[in-house]
């Protein structure tokens, strides 16, 4: 959970900074070098993808 805390932690800082590509790695690096965290929330990264959308939809990200 502190991994999964941590990437919304991220996710938060990165949005502000509007660097979505830069978060999309490092969604991709802690997810590869931690293979059970991918097997055990596999949706999250769907979930974040959707999230991220939704706010470029809405406008918040140019």
């Amino acid at each position: 959970m502190l991994v999964v805390d941590y990437t919304l932690l991220v996710l938060l800082t990165l949005i502000f900074d509007r660097d979505i590509v830069l978060f999309q790695d490092i969604i991709l690096l802690i997810f590869k070098t931690r293979h059970f965290l991918l097997q055990k929330y596999k949706n999250i990264l769907f979930i974040v993808k959707v999230f991220i959308l939704t706010l470029t939809n809405v406008g918040c990200i140019k």
